[in-house]
């Protein structure tokens, strides 16, 4: 749950008590997750034991048992119910067969209950519905090399509310940068996110065009899903629409980009930005969406730009983004604003 976005202090797993469990269950825990809406049930994993297959095994008089083999062969003395064929036949017609199948199938336990039941009163009730008289069976005991064993296997349950899961995924990746409503966040990890880049021109420039469509046939030959915003209005508007449908990282071309061949790679969350050779972009990009690198890795191995989001007029505020490489301090930022980019030494390097 962790991995697709749940928050891990907002889950908690609950036993059952007796009173809750279904008559079948022999234990029973949910994973709840924490919404709007209170605590709510979102996982089920019920213990059955043996209940399903014993039913199936009662009805069908077919033996529903699992073998495992043993490493080496062993000799012990086992208790076996022969069945009196010539009187069974008669008694109980049609049914026989499932009869002798589930007088073939005691073992352990079973059988030496059958067996005490028979000693005492005379007679004993199998599969819950046949009455075994004592003319009908005997018992002896043999000596038998077993190569196996074999037991009626436990079934667990696990029942997993898809809806509910994708609602705390929906709600818990939901925020407002510094509680402003025009400024909404939908937070997905990368490997949820429908869309994992987003590439954009910091202004509509016909240079830039081939740059993008090159950028967009990386990323689509290697199966990450990206989206080209080319809409009008400044680019940290764009951003903003990009942190509303939860695309984890961002892509953008622009001057310096004609200059170096470098464009600035983008962190939705931390909204900081790291100047990134095209010759490394796609291996830096595989590894954030596979979440094989982390960004602050990225920070330490690339330049940081220090930026100044502006969301465009109408907007209920601006957001100031200014990022340091850790643990690794940069000894050159660049200074990037819609009218162009400077490259200086940087204050916080000593």
């Amino acid at each position: 749950m962790e991995s697709i976005g749940v928050n891990l202090e907002k889950m908690r797993l609950r036993q059952h008590l007796k009173t809750e469990m279904a008559h079948y269950a022999a234990d029973c825990w949910d994973m709840e997750i924490h919404m709007s809406y209170g605590w709510i049930e979102c996982v089920g994993h019920a213990d059955r034991s043996c209940y399903d297959l014993i039913q199936h095994s009662t009805r069908t008089g077919v033996a529903m048992v699992a073998s495992e083999r043993l490493p080496e062969p062993i000799q012990v003395e086992k208790l076996v119910c022969e069945a009196n064929k010539k009187l069974i036949g008669p008694r109980f017609k049609g049914d026989q067969k499932l009869v002798l199948a589930a007088l073939e199938g005691l073992e352990g336990a079973e059988l030496d209950t059958f067996k005490s039941a028979i000693e005492t009163t005379g007679k004993a009730t199998l599969s819950e519905k046949y009455e075994i008289t004592s003319e009908l069976v005997s018992f002896t005991t043999e000596k038998r090399t077993v190569v196996e064993t074999k037991y009626t296997p436990s079934v667990i349950e696990p029942s997993f509310g898809i809806g509910r899961i994708l609602y705390a995924v929906l709600e818990h990746a939901f925020s407002q940068r510094d509680g402003d409503e025009q400024r909404c966040v939908m937070a997905f990890k990368p490997s949820v996110a429908p869309v994992k880049v987003g590439i954009y021109r910091l202004i509509n420039h016909a240079p830039f065009d081939p740059i993008v469509s090159r950028i967009k046939d990386l990323l689509h030959n290697e199966n990450i899903t990206c989206k080209i915003d080319s809409s009008s209005g400044t680019v940290g508007r764009r951003y903003s629409r990009a942190d509303e449908l939860g695309i984890p990282f961002g892509i953008t071309v622009d001057f310096q980009t004609l200059l170096d061949h470098s464009v600035t790679v983008r962190d939705r969350d931390s909204m900081s930005q790291v100047r990134v050779p095209f010759n490394s972009l796609l291996e830096v990009l595989q590894g954030l969406v596979t979440e094989k690198l982390t960004w602050a890795f990225v920070l330490s191995r690339f330049v940081v730009v220090s930026v100044k989001e502006e969301e465009g007029e109408g907007s209920a505020a601006t957001a100031a983004a200014t990022t340091e490489a850790a643990p690794v301090v940069a000894p050159v930022v660049v200074q990037y604003s819609t009218r162009g980019s400077f490259s200086r030494p940087n204050p916080l390097s000593k």
